[in-house]
């Protein structure tokens, strides 16, 4: 391959600044995503809509916290006390 080439192929590979963070809310559905399935076991929401909502989330000892959260994936267990999250859903705008 010539120098042009490799040249060429490398221009092509230009990080767009937030574009891996776009992309990783594309690998979830929408609303709640289990610990399970996340790599470092975390529960996360994905909310995809433009604007801040509310959220009730859950815990193992069944206690419920409001947590209003902006677009795209957050880490909701960073959000909470303590507890693992087992649901989460929206109950409006914040």
């Amino acid at each position: 391959m010539s120098a042009a080439a490799i040249s060429a192929a490398l221009a092509c590979t230009v990080l767009v600044p937030g574009a891996q963070a776009a992309e990783s809310a594309r690998e979830y559905h929408c609303g709640f995503i289990a610990p399970g399935k996340t790599p470092d076991f975390r529960a996360r929401y994905n909310h995809c809509g433009p604007t801040r909502v509310n959220i009730k989330v859950k815990n193992i000892a069944f206690t419920e916290q409001d947590l209003c959260v902006p677009p795209g994936v957050i880490d909701i267990e960073g959000h909470i006390d303590g507890f693992r999250t087992i649901d989460a859903w929206y109950t409006g705008l914040c």
